[in-house]
């Protein structure tokens, strides 16, 4: 059934393509002019690229959210949106392609880090428009006391984006999603940073100052990331590996982007970030290092509650390979300290004298709470391969260079992402803080727009992290001082999910004295002024038409106006958010690709400025609420050969609408267009089904054709011309054309 949806899709019954039998017209564009270039992309998106997302996206009849409370316990929202972009190397736009390989998922937790609702919202599939510019999603979240909000997007081949927030009614994001180095390894020798001959799977990467290269083996010369796997830490007989690797510097802005989760430990520690890293490693059979390390962990886990003494990853595989009478071959990782980080080091010094040399902390990811567990510590060592006393004061990586080497096992690969961090630990530490009121161009405030704030030097003088603005466009900065508040200037980067690419910095004056009471500081930015649209969408017997993409943008020749999308909820209900004071068309995007021609009542127009006009029930300048938008979706069908059987044919129908039930009538010719058969019936809403995997609403009818074998086989084909009405008298053509049936299997 999925490769007769995705036929479907495909050959574009819907918008009617000649190659699988359909009609020749084109579909027409959702506007006056066909000269309009927006329009023309749009609607040859919809006729070329229209994937089977888009159908599955259309008609899914099942809701992403969950929660794991119960229905009688009061529940707090959040609405979530923003726009995701996939980064090369140089961090320009690359196409999102298929918006099913873009995976969400939101978790709300309570004060005890339970996770009390989940969603898993998709990208808005426009059938591939401007999928280079960004694809949205929106999404509300709801939860018994959530405290907390967990946010991962991901994609196999790029970095993830992960965040933590603290709860609020509205977050706006722009995840950006950079393109790894990936290369396959078979085993090698090398020797790491403290002098160690390594054999195993050799890895290192290189992407600072404008080299990126990944390389096998013996790379030369120190490089930002290296990572040596032995052969005891993979399944016997594994011959290679499949790497996917980068080095990130957490004091680059742009790479900052992709620091995940909080700058804070399990334990409820700030963190510095001297260097963080993304490894996701496979061996030859498809097997994920994530799933080998899940079996060890279990097993030590399990070796932790029978021996009743608590056991760490080290100590585990030391004790495992010791009872075996093997020698310990850990997991070696070199990490050079980028030259800005140095600075840390000097201010911070050796984190843990229980071991020789000078320490630094290492953290694993954890993609449930968003927050970073200790994995234990590495050693650091000069260029030359000199350990570096713990008492060492003076880092001058501007002429020397730094490598941080890591013993660990095969459980530093449960998590993707590792972090280099000094927690920020204080008898009595100095707080740093701002309250800022961010506005956009017409002073309205920017509400759920997310901050990044960090030193505006090189100096490092306190910590990072990510911060939310309010629904009033407020947010209160807190930050800790690593020299006891000399250093009171900061850098705020303001991710604006209602622009294509970029962000907004401004710089922001903190303060010792961290009273909320007093007035924010507001900041205005050359952000547009955005206007609230409220709307529904009904069929023709007035009953709401929930999970549909109500799409808008400027489609007129000179248009520049930010492009908007919503979803509808259980009552038909959308909400936009658009610019002042710009001429929008508003388009139910379901009904557009459904139906042919478009209707007329399908596209509204909206201006907010004032005046009631248009399409409009009402206008203040600030909101506008548009009246209501009837469509009518007309059935879609399609004849084919049914599998394994010589004695049926298939009736495949796609139906957004609620007016059952539908009939149907076709007749099945020959080439010469004498008829074989002719065959009607009635589909109810009990006969439509969703496909679990695809997420297609669909009524698949099975046929007795009562041809002969010999008609039915004829490699001439035969075509199936008819029509399919719904209740109300919308009907929708029948028009196949099939190539024998061998051609449909």
């Amino acid at each position: 059934m999925k490769y007769k949806l995705r036929f479907l899709a495909t050959c574009g019954l819907i918008a009617g393509l000649t190659a699988c039998g359909g009609g020749s017209n084109s579909k027409p564009s959702p506007t006056k002019s066909s000269s309009m270039s927006l329009s023309s992309s749009l609607s040859s998106a919809v006729t070329s690229s229209l994937s089977s997302s888009s159908i599955s996206s259309a008609l899914s009849l099942s809701s992403s959210l969950s929660s794991s409370s119960s229905s009688s316990v009061v529940k707090t929202a959040t609405k979530v949106s923003g726009t995701v972009y996939l980064k090369n190397s140089d961090n320009e736009n690359l196409d999102v392609g298929s918006p099913e390989s873009i995976k969400i998922k939101l978790s709300l937790l309570d004060s005890q880090g339970n996770e009390v609702a989940t969603s898993s919202p998709t990208l808005v599939d426009m059938g591939g428009f401007a999928s280079d510019k960004g694809v949205p999603f929106s999404a509300e979240i709801a939860g018994a006391n959530p405290k907390t909000l967990v946010i991962t997007v991901s994609t196999p081949g790029f970095s993830d984006f992960a965040r933590r927030f603290e709860f609020s009614s509205a977050v706006k994001l722009t995840a950006s999603l950079k393109k790894l180095q990936e290369i396959t390894i078979a085993p090698s020798q090398v020797t790491s940073i403290s002098g160690k001959a390594l054999e195993g799977f050799n890895v290192s990467v290189n992407n600072s100052n404008g080299n990126e290269e990944i390389i096998e083996g013996d790379a030369g010369s120190i490089t930002d990331l290296s990572v040596s796997i032995p052969q005891s830490a993979l399944p016997v007989g594994t011959s290679s590996v499949d790497v996917t690797m980068q080095a990130f510097n957490p004091n680059d802005p742009e790479e900052a982007q992709s620091f995940p989760g909080a700058y804070q430990d399990s334990t409820g520690n700030k963190l510095l970030s001297v260097a963080f890293n993304y490894t996701d490693v496979k061996t030859d059979t498809g097997t994920s290092l994530k799933q080998i390390a899940e079996g060890a962990r279990d097993e030590r886990l399990a070796l932790q509650k029978k021996s009743g003494r608590a056991l760490s990853p080290m100590q585990f595989a030391r004790e495992k390979s010791q009872k075996a009478g093997e020698t310990l071959e850990p997991v070696i990782i070199n990490r050079k300290i980028p030259e800005d980080s140095c600075a840390s080091l000097s201010q911070l010094g050796d984190a843990n004298s229980t071991q020789a040399g000078f320490q630094v902390p290492v953290y694993t990811y954890n993609t449930t709470n968003g927050l970073w567990d200790l994995l234990g510590y590495g050693t650091l060592f000069d260029e030359t391969g000199n350990l570096v006393a713990a008492d060492q004061k003076t880092f001058n990586c501007a002429e020397n260079t730094y490598v941080l080497e890591i013993e660990a096992t095969n459980e530093i690969f449960l998590s993707n992402w590792w972090n280099l961090d000094y927690p920020l630990i204080f008898t009595q530490p100095v707080k740093l803080c701002a309250d800022l009121e961010l506005r956009d161009e017409g002073s309205k405030p920017l509400a759920g727009n997310v901050l990044f704030v960090t030193d505006d030097d090189d100096l490092r003088s306190f910590s990072e992290g990510s911060f939310v603005t309010d629904e009033n466009g407020r947010v209160h900065v807190e930050v800790i001082s690593l020299d006891d508040g000399l250093d009171l200037t900061a850098t705020a980067h303001t991710y604006n999910s209602a622009l294509y690419t970029g962000y907004s910095e401004f710089n922001v004056a903190l303060s010792t004295t961290c009273n909320m009471s007093q007035p924010p500081v507001v900041v205005n930015l050359e952000v547009p002024e955005m206007c609230k649209v409220d709307g529904r969408v009904i069929n023709t017997n007035s009953s709401p038409l929930a999970k549909h993409y109500i799409f808008a943008a400027d489609f007129s020749e000179t248009g520049n106006a930010i492009p908007a999308f919503a979803l509808t909820d259980a009552d038909g209900r959308y909400e936009l958010s658009l610019q002042c004071k710009q001429k929008y068309q508003v388009i139910d995007w379901y009904s557009y690709i459904f139906s042919y021609p478009p209707s007329p009542t399908m596209d509204f127009e909206v201006n907010v400025n004032g005046a009631v006009d248009l399409s409009e029930a009402s206008d203040n300048s600030s909101s506008a609420v548009m009246k209501d938008l009837v469509v009518s979706t007309k059935p879609t069908a399609y004849v084919y050969p049914t599998d394994d059987s010589l004695t049926q044919v298939s009736l495949l129908v796609v139906y957004a609408g609620t007016d059952f039930p539908l009939t149907y009538n076709f007749s099945i010719k020959d080439t010469n267009s004498a008829v074989l058969g002719q065959y009607s019936g009635t589909i109810t809403e009990g006969d439509f089904k969703i496909d679990g995997e695809e997420g297609f609403g669909y009524a698949e009818i099975k046929i007795d054709h009562h041809l002969t074998d010999e008609q039915i086989e004829n490699p001439l084909g035969y075509t199936a011309v008819g029509e399919i009405k719904d209740s109300k008298g919308v009907i929708g053509q029948i028009n196949s054309i099939y190539q024998g049936q061998q051609e449909a299997k």
